[in-house]
């Protein structure tokens, strides 16, 4: 889905006054060369080590799945002709 015009205009409006293009909140910078420490903290933390673990665990889960998924996603873009169905 396109963005409408108005909302992406919104957006660079607001990123042109210096305020947060999300929600137009701010000033979002202390001075011409340093933004404001965000709001609220990411956990990079919980986040590093729980990307670990979902690399560590995701293959053996999804595994069993990985062929047939695979298979869907290419019928979606190719869709099998009658000769390829014997």
């Amino acid at each position: 889905m396109a963005p409408k015009a108005r909302h992406v205009g919104r957006l660079f409006w607001r990123a042109l006054r210096l305020r947060c293009p999300n929600c137009g909140g701010g000033p979002i910078r202390s001075s011409w060369l340093r933004m404001r420490p965000p709001w609220p903290t990411p956990p990079w933390a919980i986040l590093q080590y729980g990307g670990i673990a979902l690399m560590v665990v995701a293959p053996f889960l999804f595994f069993p799945f990985s062929k047939t998924l695979f298979l869907a996603f290419d019928l979606v873009f190719r869709p099998a002709k009658p000769d390829e169905l014997t």
